[in-house]
């Protein structure tokens, strides 16, 4: 096998020193540190280990998701992984990190190659949603009308529960950084909100009372049909 064409080029860059040099031990640490180092970014955390992995892929609301999270079989899936990804730590690299360990080359290969593919459901696993985030995407300055710049409002839909939902819609028609294509979008679906979400929002923007009021009056005065702003 020639492993550098059968991993991702991060991951061979990771490890080619000590693999090159046949310190295969230590070419399995490396990917199991490039391992940690991913998780830790993807999932905003610098714990270590099993507390890493139960951070990152456990409980019943996982920063990462390999999969939508619905179905037994989906939830059985992530914590299968999130069991496999503990044994990598527990089997794998706690063994050689305590112990001077002399693994050959055809095991460095094999553990290698199934971290490259963990790396990979790694890659593909969804985050949490963060307001952040998606306030960013949807206030891109090089904005163009498309069905792609509109996807970013169904993640709301998708991914958010009420409150995160107003958060966002609040923080929308609040800021400085706020386009006039943003409000349209946010105003057209108003009027069919449920009474207390529209209660909700108009209670986060009583501030416009002070600093915008003819605004704020525009909201509270609206007809069922008609775009408040």
């Amino acid at each position: 096998m020639i492993l550098q064409s059968e991993i991702s080029p991060e991951l061979w860059s990771a490890i080619s020193s000590q693999y090159e040099a046949e310190n295969y031990s230590d070419a399995i640490l490396s990917a199991l540190h490039h391992l940690r180092d991913m998780i830790r970014d993807v999932a905003n955390l610098d714990s270590d280990g099993a507390p890493l992995i139960g951070q990152a892929f456990g409980g019943n609301s996982p920063r990462l998701r390999i999969n939508r999270f619905e179905t037994d079989t989906q939830k059985d899936e992530q914590r299968g992984f999130e069991q496999l990804l503990r044994g990598l730590y527990q089997g794998i690299r706690n063994p050689r990190t305590h112990e001077r360990m002399e693994d050959k080359k055809q095991t460095a290969d094999a553990i290698i190659v199934f971290v490259d593919y963990v790396i990979g459901v790694i890659g593909k696993a969804k985050g949490p949603f963060i307001l952040e985030e998606w306030m960013n995407r949807v206030f891109d300055p090089d904005f163009v009308r498309s069905d792609r710049y509109a996807q970013h409002f169904e993640k709301l839909t998708n991914e958010s529960a009420k409150n995160l939902w107003i958060d966002a819609i609040c923080k929308a028609v609040s800021t400085p950084m706020g386009s006039v294509v943003i409000r349209e979008k946010l105003a057209e679906a108003f009027y069919r909100f449920p009474d207390d979400w529209r209660n909700l929002i108009l209670g986060k923007l009583k501030p416009f009372q002070e600093t915008d009021p003819e605004y704020y009056a525009s909201l509270v005065n609206f007809e069922e049909g008609e775009i408040p702003f």
